[in-house]
């Protein structure tokens, strides 16, 4: 399934966000993060189902949905398919 968000901090920056409920961490397309103001908390490996595993920052950032704020803690990934991948539990909160 499909949302539509909003960057929290970002002006006017509408998302895509793909609702995945097998999806382990929240993810976000590299070149998209930087309008979301993060704050870098970490990093993580990513091991994809087949290719090369990738070392990538987690970051912690705000969205908005129906004018509910919502904290997000997702793995910056380069050249991710979808704007953004959403855990299941964070779409529910």
């Amino acid at each position: 399934m499909y949302l539509s968000i909003e960057g929290r901090d970002a002006d006017g920056l509408s998302l895509t966000a793909l609702c995945n409920s097998g999806a382990e961490i929240c993810c976000v397309r590299e070149n998209l993060v930087e309008y979301l103001n993060p704050v870098t908390v970490g990093r993580v490996n990513l091991r994809p189902f087949c290719g090369e595993s990738v070392d990538v920052d987690v970051a912690c950032f705000s969205i908005s949905r129906d004018d509910h704020c919502i904290n997000v803690y997702a793995a910056i990934v380069p050249n991710l398919h979808d704007e953004m991948i959403l855990k299941a539990d964070v779409v529910d909160t």
